[in-house]
């Protein structure tokens, strides 16, 4: 069927298989700790404000998880730079206060051949040179040049410790590289009849060349691939739809991976009324979030706006529900991988959002 199995590997955690992979049999198609890890379960950050908690942190395999990988080379750099600036510094310093001593000793003496004069002179500007405190000085500079030379010197070095110990502050705040929100979106869906078989199971993967999140390969799944024809055969039933993050809805602003105008909450309330409520059909589907981006686009009041009306919008719907992960969900997932650990209290926050979202008044 159309777009199922694809050849595309630009995926960041499932390359190779495509952006539809429909699960054969028992296949561990959600791959290693590893990768599940980065498609569902890592967490760096984590908002508890009712116990007055904010960050817990979670990762099955941070030698391997990319999102792990990715936030241990922001640090690793911010490190490097501030290890780097303080020797600089350091080195620095211990020049310019040489020099400065040189200098004081330089204006004590009454009487100094011109070879001398015209040595000091000349490691004066050499130093000022490789510290970008002056261009060029002429080449009949004076004593008195050199020792303002040296001066300057000496009172830049005195602020290159404090630059670098603000650099070190810097490193430690690169901690904050973990506090980062999925890029690499999975979906997994199944479809059960109302006797409780599951009939159909696959993983989406979105496409950051075409600009695709994992809603537009369930869209065309459920359009014209395989899930297309279970839908057609059967009229009752539920498709659990399990995500990385909520969906979308206009609420990324525009980035590498995703147009300005997405909104993956349209493209699944037209899902429903085309396909799943419609001719007869009575197939509710049950979105399910691993984390939220919504706290993160508070900082962009409208995007955070536009992310909260289009999830209001879906829980309006009869027969679509949207919520966190429980236990059950965690143990069927982790039934299509090879590591199974526990994360349960971890849900807590995301289900909250969730629940706050479906309280508040949003036209």
């Amino acid at each position: 069927m159309a777009g199922v199995e694809n050849n595309c590997k630009c995926h960041a955690i499932y390359n190779g298989h495509g952006h539809i992979k429909r699960r054969a049999r028992k296949e561990k198609f959600l791959g290693s700790k590893s990768q599940f890890c980065a498609a569902f379960y890592h967490v760096h950050e984590c908002d508890y404000p009712q116990e007055r908690r904010f960050r817990e942190h979670f990762c099955l395999d941070e030698d391997h998880c990319i999102i792990a990988q990715e936030a241990k080379k922001h640090i690793k750099k911010f490190v490097d730079e501030a290890t780097g600036f303080a020797n600089k510094a350091n080195e620095f310093a211990k020049d310019a206060k040489e020099l400065e001593q040189g200098a004081k000793e330089f204006a004590k003496k009454q009487k100094i051949c011109a070879e001398k004069a015209n040595e000091f002179i000349k490691k004066g500007i050499q130093f000022a040179e490789k510290a970008k405190l002056i261009k060029k000085e002429p080449k009949n500079a004076t004593t008195k040049i050199a020792t303002k030379i040296a001066g300057q010197l000496a009172a830049k070095a005195n602020e290159l410790p404090e630059k670098a110990k603000q650099l070190a502050v810097k490193a430690k705040k690169a901690v904050n590289a973990w506090c980062v929100e999925p890029d690499a979106v999975v979906a997994v869906v199944n479809f059960e009849k109302i006797d409780g078989r599951i009939l159909y199971e696959a993983r989406y993967t979105n496409c950051r060349k075409e600009k695709k999140h994992a809603e537009d390969f369930f869209k065309e799944d459920i359009g014209n691939g395989v899930l297309a024809e279970i839908v057609q055969e059967n009229p009752n039933g539920t498709i659990t739809m399990y995500l990385t993050l909520q969906p979308c809805n206009r609420s990324t602003g525009e980035t590498e991976n995703t147009n300005l105008d997405q909104s993956c909450c349209d493209i699944l309330k037209t899902i429903v009324r085309e396909r799943l409520r419609n001719n007869g059909r009575n197939i509710k589907l049950c979105i399910k979030a691993t984390h939220t981006n919504l706290r993160l686009t508070e900082q962009d009041d409208t995007l955070r706006q536009n992310a909260e009306r289009g999830i209001k919008q879906l829980m309006r719907i009869e027969g679509v529900n949207v919520s966190g992960m429980t236990p059950g969900d965690w143990d069927y997932l982790f039934s299509m991988t090879k590591y199974i650990p526990p994360r349960r209290h971890l849900d807590r926050g995301v289900q909250d959002i969730f629940e706050r979202i479906h309280t508040i008044n949003i036209p």
